[in-house]
């Protein structure tokens, strides 16, 4: 299933990414939780940012229920690894997490929440 999901995320197609998504499905980004219409648009500005999911990426999951890989990402100046695991329900996405870690363990994480 990971490979199907990375595929689905390499695309720009929002109606593959749709047809993916769990009926109860829910993004977490730290303590946000979107929607899967705002999962969907969320993705498609990843898109337009050509924000590239390949660098050093690395499958970190791939089972029944989970599945998950990672992948590096330099955010203001700072390169993170960025952790994207997924629950599955009914071999579709029911939750994606989201987790931004810097690189180097003396680097501060970058938080969309509270931007400095």
């Amino acid at each position: 299933m990971v490979q199907e999901i990375i595929e689905c995320l390499d695309g720009t197609d929002p109606d593959v990414l749709r047809a993916q998504l769990h009926e109860d499905f829910l993004f977490v980004d730290e303590l946000l939780m979107e929607t899967p219409e705002e999962y969907i648009k969320g993705t498609e500005g990843m898109w337009s940012r050509n924000i590239d999911l390949t660098v050093e990426r690395k499958v970190v999951a791939d089972e029944r229920d989970c599945c998950g890989f990672n992948f590096v990402r330099e955010i203001e100046g700072i390169k993170h690894i960025i952790t994207n695991l997924f629950l599955l329900k009914n071999g579709k996405i029911w939750r994606h997490i989201i987790n931004r870690m810097p690189v180097d363990a003396s680097d501060e994480a970058v938080s969309f929440l509270y931007p400095k």
